[in-house]
């Protein structure tokens, strides 16, 4: 086994995901996008040469055929209790396989791709603390869309609106060192209207990466046309 960190992509259940786009999307457009937007997240962290292990960590059943598609493990506890409780309980159970090193991706990344996942596993300081942490910012510059942390977990989880300041507080706490790093191939998260907008200027640019996301973008495009249309 190398020392490559377990990535764990917390997706909740299907079933009233990403309601802040429901002016724009129906419920089963959204589910679709959460759906495109994970695999293509899992398929990033599969192709990442410095990730050892890629777990799913969800409560949906449905999400159980993605795991097996996506060649990654479905992490086999409950995810009931909410997404610190339950992405805890995830680095227990890795560290309990042998994992040393937790990378918490989340799954609305629509940019992500392997070589930028290698570069923010990859240390910029080898003579970094054993047990520092590092931070990839959101593109609105408050929350925290991958988090690399040693097992055990040096301080609790956090995330949530304005995790990135929540977990840098808790790190100066503690003397941990906590390094954030600024990608654009990491900042990109879905959430709101504008975000969803953006995307689709991105994916009309030409610079959404190739996959199940840049796919349905492009039919849902094809039927806002249609509707238009008529």
């Amino acid at each position: 086994m190398t020392d490559g960190p377990w990535a764990l992509v917390p997706v909740k259940e299907l079933g009233g995901v990403k309601t802040r786009l429901s002016g724009i999307l129906s419920a089963a457009q959204r589910r679709d996008l959460v759906v495109a937007m994970a695999t293509d997240v899992l398929a990033a962290l599969v192709r990442a040469s410095l990730v050892e292990r890629v777990v799913l960590v969800s409560g949906s059943p449905d999400l159980a055929e993605l795991a097996d598609a996506a060649r990654v493990v479905l992490y086999p506890g409950p995810c009931r209790c909410g997404l610190n409780e339950d992405l805890t309980a995830a680095t227990q159970w890795a560290e309990r396989q042998g994992a040393r090193q937790a990378l918490i991706v989340h799954a609305d990344l629509p940019l992500l791709a392997a070589v930028a996942i290698d570069r923010f596993v990859a240390p910029r300081d080898e003579a970094a603390s054993a047990g520092s942490l590092r931070a990839a910012r959101c593109s609105k510059g408050t929350g925290t869309n991958l988090l690399l942390a040693p097992l055990p977990l040096p301080l609790p989880l956090s995330f949530g609106t304005d995790s990135l300041m929540r977990f840098r507080d808790l790190a100066a706490r503690r003397g941990l060192q906590f390094e954030i790093r600024d990608d654009p191939a990491l900042a990109t998260d879905i959430d709101l209207g504008d975000d969803y907008e953006a995307l689709i200027k991105i994916f009309r640019s030409g610079l959404l990466p190739s996959g199940r996301t840049a796919e349905l973008l492009g039919a849902q495009l094809s039927d806002r046309a249609l509707a238009t249309a008529l």
